[in-house]
């Protein structure tokens, strides 16, 4: 249940709030049991107004993120 956006990034239509506070509340209930690694771009390219909580780097945004939105799916498909 995925798609690119106009820009394209994936996106989970059937959820209903942003990526970001998913991972929060995963963080919070103890769901996510390994976190990646830091990210390992070229420090010249990197976009400092950018950060992801997720890889605890600044690489690109956590709505940007293609890797949690793959763990926010897996938690979901758990119960599934």
């Amino acid at each position: 249940m995925q798609t690119l956006t106009s820009d394209g990034v994936r996106a989970l239509h059937h959820l209903e709030c942003i990526q970001g506070e998913i991972l929060v509340v995963a963080e919070q209930q103890g769901l996510i049991h390994q976190w990646p690694r830091k990210m390992k771009g070229n420090p010249k390219s990197v976009k400092f107004e950018k950060y992801s909580r997720f890889h605890r780097d600044k690489e690109h945004t956590m709505e940007e993120c293609h890797r949690l939105m793959n763990e926010i799916e897996k938690l979901i498909n758990v119960d599934t």
